[in-house]
C-alpha cells in the first residue's frame, strides 16, 4: 500500500465534499505518519505541475483546487449554479466577525454604524458564521465567530490568514494616502 499512498490520497480527495483533515487520511489509510502523508500530497503537486488542479490545505484539511489561472472559466461555467454574491454589506460584517470573533450583534452594529439583523441572519443561514456561545454582558448577548465553512468558501487555512490579508490591505491603504496626502 506505501507505494500506492499517492493514488489513494487523490482518490479520496476526488471523492470528498469537503476538506479531507490528516487524521482522516490516517484512519483510512491506516497509516500512522502524518509525515508520510503530507510528503504523498506534496509529490502529488508536484505531479499537477503542468496540470489545471492543485491540493491545497484550506479549514484544517485538504482539497483539490482548479488553479487561479483558471478562475474564469471556471466562474463562467459555474454562473448558473453558485449561490448569489454575498452583498458588500455582508462581506463587512463578515470581516468584523473574521476579525474580532467572538464579537456580539451591538459590537458590529457600533463598528458598521448601521442595523445587522438581516446581514446575521443571511451568513448564518450560509454557514459562514455561527452562535459561539452567550457574551457575560447583560442580557447576555450572543457571540458570533466564522466557521470552517467560512474558511473553504474563501480558500483560507485558518484564521490567522484573515488577519495576514487584513493586513496587508491595511498597509496597502496606508501607502496610498501617504502618496495622496502626504
Amino acid at each position: 500500500m506505501e507505494k500506492d499512498i499517492k493514488r489513494y490520497i487523490e482518490a479520496i480527495l476526488f471523492a470528498a465534499d469537503s476538506p479531507v483533515s490528516l487524521s482522516l487520511f490516517k484512519k483510512v489509510l491506516g497509516i500512522d505518519s502524518i509525515v508520510t502523508i503530507r510528503n504523498a500530497i506534496e509529490e502529488l503537486n508536484n505531479d499537477y505541475i503542468e496540470h489545471s488542479f492543485e491540493i491545497r490545505q484550506v479549514a484544517k484539511g485538504y482539497r483539490i483546487y482548479t488553479k487561479p489561472e483558471y478562475s474564469d472559466i471556471i466562474r463562467k461555467m459555474k454562473k448558473d449554479r453558485d449561490l448569489p454574491n454575498l452583498s458588500t454589506s455582508s462581506l463587512e460584517t463578515l470581516a468584523i466577525i473574521a476579525y474580532k470573533q467572538p464579537i456580539t450583534k451591538n459590537e458590529i452594529e457600533h463598528i458598521r454604524g448601521v442595523s445587522s439583523d438581516g446581514v446575521l441572519k443571511t451568513l448564518l443561514s450560509r454557514d459562514l458564521i455561527k452562535v459561539l456561545g452567550k457574551s457575560d454582558l447583560p442580557g447576555k448577548p450572543m457571540l458570533y465567530g466564522t466557521t470552517n465553512h467560512f474558511l473553504e468558501y474563501f480558500g483560507l487555512k485558518n484564521l490567522e490568514e484573515v488577519k495576514t490579508i487584513a493586513k496587508e490591505i491595511w498597509d496597502e491603504f496606508e501607502e496610498e494616502n501617504k502618496k495622496i496626502f502626504g
